[in-house]
């Protein structure tokens, strides 16, 4: 399915939402809707979005990780602006996420939100590196867009944690950073190194990769930081980590 994680300007935060199962005849104009929205936003013009999408019958709308204070403006202020989008925009919702890269204690908050505003729970999270999402959907449904029917109007889900959720969530990031790091000889030339896979814009304006300017991992302070990165590999440390990172996860049993 085409899909995105739009960003939605709104008071002194943000919300992230996620449009799932764009049609594709539409995806082109659509997205540049949603980019227009967010790179100049303005609430007048943003049931008009949400209408429009709406309107795409097999396409899921999800609010995704809806407690999470990204910008740091406060919980109260968070929450605050959070009821009043909610107020607002409810009839074009379809789902509220349940991140497997979020605490116990958030998604616990999130599973409350969810009966307080009729929105049923679906899995999602911010996966960057190889690890595969800590929760999963079940379902009977054989197409996606039969899953977003069983959603978004029999508000059906079913969300399985699997195991590495149980895992500190900061020892899960960590790992994440070096997936990204990690040299990876089964790629084609010219990918392998992360230095290949990390671009910079020239005062002419050609893009290069990092590669065609350092060796290795480049300047002594960069070598300092990857080898710090790569020592996560060393199964001896990752178990300490895990116990000086680990967090209470009530319920997570």
């Amino acid at each position: 399915p085409i899909s995105v994680e739009w960003t939605v300007p709104y008071g002194a935060s943000f919300f992230h939402v996620g449009v799932h199962n764009l049609p594709s005849k539409h995806a082109h104009a659509t997205m540049e809707v949603l980019t227009a929205f967010t790179a100049s936003p303005d609430e007048a013009r943003l049931r008009g979005v949400f209408e429009m999408l709406a309107g795409y019958r097999s396409t899921l709308i999800v609010l995704n990780h809806p407690l999470w204070d990204e910008p740091g403006i406060g919980t109260d202020a968070h929450r605050a602006l959070l009821n009043r989008f909610i107020s607002n925009y409810r009839p074009y919702l379809h789902a509220a996420e349940l991140n497997g890269l979020r605490s116990w204690n958030e998604n616990a908050t999130v599973a409350q939100f969810s009966k307080e505003t009729g929105l049923p729970l679906i899995s999602g999270g911010d996966r960057h590196g190889c690890e595969p999402n800590a929760n999963v959907n079940l379902t009977n449904a054989s197409t996606f867009p039969e899953f977003v029917d069983e959603v978004r109007n029999n508000k059906l889900s079913t969300v399985l944690f699997l195991n590495q959720y149980r895992e500190p969530v900061r020892l899960r990031l960590l790992q994440g950073v070096l997936d990204v790091v990690r040299e990876y000889p089964e790629l084609p030339e010219g990918r392998r190194l992360w230095t290949d896979r990390v671009f910079f814009q020239r005062d002419d304006g050609s893009i290069r990769s990092l590669s065609s300017l350092w060796t290795g991992d480049g300047p002594p302070v960069v070598k300092v930081f990857m080898n710090g990165v790569r020592l996560l590999e060393s199964r001896r440390l990752r178990v300490a980590l895990r116990i000086a990172l680990s967090e209470r996860q009530e319920g997570a049993t």
